[in-house]
């Protein structure tokens, strides 16, 4: 008779099966075959790993221990745009699908609040308008519930150095403007940001070439610098001067002061 049996067999550390047929009869005469053994494998699931995270151009897709950021890596916009890209490279090593979940938050925040759930794509655009200006960290959670149901399906999540969110110009005090005699006109000027270092400065007389602007300790790499410069060989009338600052996201400001010449 054909006689079929089923049953649970624990799988041995090595990966490898060996098994032993013995069959009893009370016919000797008769030949016994063994026709089919049919064993199904259930492979261990493995974590997946999120092995790149990048916000925009910036330093920090280095790799993290245990999910945590190794350093005050930062990255900025250089366009003034408020969008970010954020770009994740992603490995299974059973070859499971893969789902992501992209959330963000607030360095002084406990709670992530979530950009995307269960996307298949590795790349994301972050539209930071809706958002205060200030520092966050991004992370990427990786599942591959897709190919394994309920207990069985793991997760491993990344998150990023900080990222400098800051779409907002910086603020400048009035131009300040003195003169001792027939002499140059001297041009004073401030210029504070509430996030990012300024970046560069320039002036403009009656909207003619900007001229570059160094601060007055020579280095332009705070967030608050003062500006100090002189304007001559004006012809008499009115000539306006304008001065531009730059933060290091983009972000443009400009004062101008309106000067008489007699």
């Amino acid at each position: 008779p054909n006689n079929q049996e089923e049953g649970d067999v624990a799988k041995p550390p090595t990966g490898f099966i060996q098994y032993r047929v013995t069959m009893i009869s009370k016919a000797p005469e008769a030949t016994h075959e063994v026709e089919d053994v049919r064993i199904s494998d259930l492979a261990a699931n493995q974590v997946p790993r999120i092995t790149k995270l990048k916000v925009d151009g910036g330093n920090n897709g280095n790799k993290k221990k245990n999910g945590k950021p190794s350093g005050p890596a930062r990255s900025v916009g250089t366009d003034g745009s408020a969008k970010r890209t954020i770009v994740w490279k992603a490995e299974d090593p059973n070859g499971d699908s893969l789902t992501f979940t992209v959330s963000f938050r607030a360095v002084d925040e406990k709670l992530w609040k979530a950009l995307k759930e269960d996307i298949e794509e590795t790349k994301l655009t972050w539209d930071t308008k809706a958002i205060p200006d200030g520092l966050y960290r991004v992370r990427v959670v990786a599942s591959d519930a897709p190919a394994n149901a309920g207990k069985r399906a793991m997760t491993a999540e990344h998150v990023s150095g900080l990222v400098v969110v800051d779409n907002t110009a910086p603020t400048m005090t009035p131009l300040a403007v003195s003169r001792r005699g027939n002499g140059p006109f001297i041009i004073g000027a401030s210029a504070t940001d509430a996030v990012s270092r300024l970046a560069s400065a320039a002036y403009s007389v009656d909207a003619g070439k900007w001229k570059a602007l160094a601060s007055l300790d020579g280095l332009i790499d705070e967030k608050s610098e003062t500006f100090g410069f002189e304007v001559e060989g004006l012809e008499p009338g009115e000539h306006t001067v304008t001065v531009r600052v730059t933060d290091q996201a983009g972000n443009i400001t400009a004062a101008k002061t309106v000067i008489q010449v007699k």
